[in-house]
C-alpha cells in the first residue's frame, strides 16, 4: 500500500512538471512591432522568448489568411519584400524549431504565435502640384494634390515641422516673416493604427506671404515732357511679391486702375494742369487669381503745363513760374541743363530756429545756409520764437514742400503740443535733425554741444578761485540746454563736497533782458550774492 501511494504522488508530480512545461512552450511572443518600411517592404522585431530556435513573420492582407515571409534566429530583425507601396498588411511573429525552403519557405514545429498587428509600406509618389490660395503678412495657405496610397501628410517649411493630417491642405500654424517666400514640402505617408508611419518621397514648391504695407514714402512719380511715370522704389529687395496694383482718384473719384507684374508702369498725361491721387498695393499671383496686399495710403501729385523761368546772372539766380495745378497744396520743382532729359528734382532743405534776431542762432543759420548752399541745396528758413502758432505752421509749410530734410531747434518752452507736432514731422518720413536742444520722447538724430560739461568746467573755474556760495543765471526752465548745463553746474560742487544750497538760481530766457533784469524778483530768489560771483549759463 505505502509502495501504491508513492507512485501516486510522483505520478501527480510529473503531471504538475509536466503541465508547467507545457504553458511555458505555449507563451505568446511579445513586444511585436514595426522598425523600418520602404515602399515594398517592412522590418519588424519583437522580444526574445528562452530556448527559442527560431522566429517566423507571417503577413496577411485580411488577418485570415497567413504566409511566411521570413524565418531568423534574430528576433530583432525580421522582414518582408515583395510588397505593394502605400498598403497596409497584418503581421504575427511565432517561433519554430526549424525551417525549408522546398516548397516556398516553410516554418517546422511553429508555436508561441503572436497577437497580429497592422504594418504599413510607404507609398509609391510624392504629392505634387502645389496651388497657393491665400496669404496674409504671416501666414498662407495651399492645396496640393494627393498620393496613391497615402492616409496621412507631412507639410515641411525650410525644414521646420508646419503641420500633419490627412489632409491635403497647407496652412501655417505659426507667425512667419511678412514678403518671404518658403520652400514648402510635402511627405505622403502611410500610417498603422499603432502609429507607426512610413514616409515617401517628398515633392515641394514655394509659398509666399505678403509683404508690408507700402509705405507713402517709397514710391513716388517723375515727370517726362509728355507723359508720367509712375514708379515704386523698394525699401528692401527681399519682398518676393509678384506686382502691384495702382489705383488713381481725381477730384476724389476713381480715374483708372492698372495692374503690373514689376514695381514701375507709364500712364497717359490725363492728370495735366489736375492734382490727382493715387495708391499701390502689392500682389501676389496664384494662377487662378491674386492675393492683394493692404492699399498704401494716399499721395497726391499734379503736373503743371505752363512753365517759365529766368536767370539773373547777377544774383545767381533761377526764377521758375508755372501755372496753378488744381487742386494742389505744394509744389516740387526739377530742373535740367537739357530740354527733354537730365531732369532732377531742386534739393531743398528746411531750417527751424528759435529767434534771428539772437546771435547764436543768427550765426548758426548763416552757416547751415552756406553749406548747405556748396552741397546744391536750397533752405528754406523760419523763425518761430516760443509761439506755438509760428512752430505749427513752419512745420506744416515744410511738410507741404516736401523738403529733403528738416533741421530743427525747438522753442524754448515745449509745450505737450509742440512734442506732438514734432513727432507728426517725424512721422512724415523727411528725415529730420534735432539741433541744440533735445526733445523729450523723440528719438531722432540730435546736434548739441556737451552742455553738462560746459557747466561743470564753469563751476569748476568758480570754485578753484575760492567762489563757493555762487548765483546762476539760466534760460528757460523746461529748455534742454538750461537743465543739462545745471546739472553739470552740480555735478561739480557735489564732487568738491559742497553743499548745493550754496548754489542759487534765476531762470529767465536766453537773452541780453535775463542778463541784466532789474527785476526785484531776481534779489528775493537770492540771485544778489553781495561779493559772490553771478553766473550766467
Amino acid at each position: 500500500m505505502k509502495k501504491i501511494k508513492r507512485l501516486l504522488v510522483v505520478a501527480a508530480l510529473a503531471l504538475i512538471v509536466g503541465a508547467t512545461a507545457k504553458v511555458q512552450t505555449q507563451a505568446a511572443v511579445t513586444g511585436v512591432k514595426q522598425i523600418d518600411d520602404s515602399k515594398n517592404s517592412v522590418k519588424l522585431q519583437c522580444n526574445a522568448i528562452l530556448r527559442a530556435g527560431y522566429y517566423y513573420l507571417e503577413l496577411s492582407t485580411d488577418n485570415r489568411n497567413w504566409v511566411v515571409m521570413d524565418v531568423s534566429s534574430n528576433p530583432s530583425s525580421l522582414s518582408a519584400s515583395s510588397l505593394t507601396s502605400g498598403t497596409t498588411y497584418y503581421a504575427r511573429v511565432g517561433t519554430c524549431t526549424d525551417y525549408n525552403y522546398s516548397a516556398g519557405l516553410v516554418a517546422v514545429g511553429k508555436a508561441n504565435v503572436s497577437a497580429s498587428i497592422d504594418v504599413v509600406t510607404a507609398p509609391e509618389t510624392g504629392a505634387s502640384k502645389f496651388v497657393q490660395t491665400g496669404a496674409t503678412q504671416t501666414s498662407f495657405t495651399g492645396t496640393f494634390s494627393g498620393s496613391f496610397g497615402a492616409n496621412y501628410y507631412q507639410i515641411y517649411y525650410n525644414d521646420v515641422l508646419l503641420g500633419a493630417s490627412t489632409s491635403t491642405t497647407v496652412k501655417t500654424s505659426r507667425k512667419l516673416t511678412p514678403g518671404t517666400s518658403y520652400w514648402t514640402y510635402a511627405y505622403p505617408c502611410r500610417r498603422s493604427s499603432s502609429g507607426y508611419i512610413a514616409r515617401g518621397s517628398y515633392s515641394y514648391d514655394y509659398m509666399k506671404t505678403m509683404r508690408p504695407k507700402v509705405s507713402t514714402s517709397t514710391f513716388g512719380i517723375t515727370s517726362a515732357l509728355s507723359n508720367i511715370n509712375v514708379y515704386y522704389m523698394a525699401v528692401s529687395n527681399n519682398y518676393n511679391v509678384d506686382g502691384f496694383q495702382w489705383q488713381f482718384f481725381v477730384n476724389g473719384k476713381l480715374k483708372k486702375t492698372v495692374t503690373e507684374s514689376s514695381s514701375s508702369l507709364r500712364i497717359a498725361n490725363f492728370i495735366n494742369g489736375k492734382a490727382i491721387q493715387y495708391r499701390v498695393r502689392p500682389y501676389i499671383d496664384c494662377g487662378a487669381k491674386k492675393i492683394y496686399g493692404e492699399w498704401s495710403g494716399f499721395k497726391s501729385i499734379g503736373y503743371a503745363t505752363k512753365v517759365t523761368g529766368s536767370y539773373n546772372r547777377k544774383s545767381k539766380k533761377l526764377t521758375v513760374k508755372w501755372s496753378k495745378v488744381t487742386g494742389a497744396k505744394s509744389y516740387t520743382v526739377s530742373i535740367s541743363t537739357k530740354q527733354s532729359k537730365g531732369f532732377k528734382k531742386v534739393k531743398t532743405l528746411g531750417l527751424i530756429i528759435p529767434e534771428i534776431d539772437n546771435p547764436f542762432f543768427a550765426q548758426l543759420a548763416e552757416s547751415l545756409t552756406h553749406h548747405a548752399s556748396q552741397a546744391g541745396y536750397t533752405v528754406f528758413q523760419c523763425s518761430v520764437g516760443n509761439d506755438f502758432t509760428f512752430f505749427k505752421n513752419a512745420v506744416e509749410c515744410l511738410i507741404g514742400k516736401t523738403c529733403d530734410g528738416v533741421i530743427l531747434t525747438a522753442p524754448q518752452t515745449i509745450t505737450p503740443e509742440g512734442i506732438k507736432l514734432v513727432k507728426y514731422l517725424q512721422n512724415s518720413r523727411i528725415p529730420m535733425v534735432l539741433l541744440d536742444r533735445a526733445v523729450y520722447s523723440v528719438f531722432c538724430d540730435f546736434v548739441t554741444c556737451d552742455n553738462k560739461r560746459g557747466g561743470r568746467l564753469a563751476a569748476e573755474y568758480l570754485i578753484s578761485h575760492g567762489h563757493t556760495h555762487v548765483g546762476v543765471l539760466l534760460g528757460g526752465e523746461n529748455t534742454y540746454t538750461a537743465r543739462t548745463r545745471l546739472e553739470g553746474f552740480w555735478s561739480a560742487f557735489a564732487a568738491n563736497h559742497l553743499p548745493l544750497d550754496q548754489v542759487v538760481t534765476y531762470q529767465g530766457t536766453f537773452s541780453r533782458q535775463t542778463g541784466y533784469s532789474d527785476d526785484p524778483r531776481a534779489g528775493d530768489r537770492g540771485c544778489v550774492c553781495g561779493r559772490e560771483k553771478i553766473f550766467r549759463v
